[in-house]
């Protein structure tokens, strides 16, 4: 257990105070809930406003300071965006969520990184989500997909039911009873010797609905071995080449209003063949 010390020398609240000497945001509101911190010597569990000559007392686990391997792109008292890696949920145990003491507003599968948003209170988490659906904020994305491809970013339609006995889902041109309409804008960036860079515009947002179309148009993902097939000593990737590569806000309802028009990037991290 690590301790370290502060000196107050203007009235600012108990957060700014953690967080102005490097402990992230969700970091900073867990050691406040968890007692750790304390204020000339008492401890407190509230983000309680200090004075100048306050002494402020934190006792931390150094190693949880920062979570390995999750990159934190913005993060500001309401919500936070991270450039998820590979191999990690979203929600449940050891996922994103419970990392970072956040509330979940959309999601990746597992194995799909790239750019998520998490609310930190309710109210945040409740203005994201009816963004979502009035398509306030949208989500771009970027696939490494076998073959050579020739996307114009025209909408294509297909139909998905899912398959929940085989955790899959299934793609049809045309509709099946219990399947729902899905829509893909597709444009191709660049086409390699056997494969293309790919960006997706989500119009509708089912589960797999990225994944499962591009193989029904017979350009599935590589690396993916549910939809496509493997081919880790050619293109060595242990999972699908997809990713979220940008977060874009339109108008955003208060108190989220200064993230309107806003955007959010990364950069896809697999390489074409």
């Amino acid at each position: 257990m690590e301790k370290t010390e502060i000196k107050i020398d203007k009235e600012e609240k108990l957060l700014k105070a953690l967080t102005g000497i490097g402990f992230p945001f969700s970091q900073a509101m867990r050691l406040i809930k968890n007692k750790d911190v304390l204020v000339d010597n008492k401890r407190v569990k509230e983000n309680v406003l200090l004075k100048s000559g306050n002494t402020v007392t934190v006792f931390y686990d150094k190693a949880s300071l920062k979570e390995k391997n999750i990159k934190i792109v913005y993060e500001d008292d309401n919500v936070i965006i991270v450039d998820k890696p590979v191999n990690i949920e979203i929600e449940g145990q050891g996922g994103l969520c419970e990392k970072l003491n956040a509330l979940p507003v959309h999601r990746l599968d597992r194995n799909t990184v790239g750019l998520v948003i998490l609310a930190k209170n309710e109210i945040s988490q409740q203005i994201l989500l009816a963004s979502f659906k009035e398509r306030k904020l949208e989500k771009i994305y970027q696939a490494l997909v076998y073959g050579k491809t020739d996307f114009d970013g025209k909408v294509y339609s297909a139909f998905l039911k899912k398959d929940e006995k085989n955790a899959r889902v299934l793609i049809t041109d045309k509709k099946i009873p219990g399947s729902q309409e899905i829509k893909n804008a597709f444009k191709t960036i660049e086409n390699y010797i056997d494969s293309s860079l790919v960006e997706i515009r989500l119009i509708t947002g089912k589960t797999h609905q990225i994944r499962a179309h591009l193989a029904h148009l017979n350009h599935a993902i590589v690396g993916d071995g549910k939809y496509g097939k493997l081919q880790k000593d050619k293109f060595k990737l242990r999972y699908q080449a997809l990713a979220c590569v940008k977060l874009a806000f339109g108008t955003i309802d208060k108190p989220l209003e200064y993230l309107s028009n806003q955007s959010f990037t990364t950069v896809a991290p697999f390489k074409p063949q």
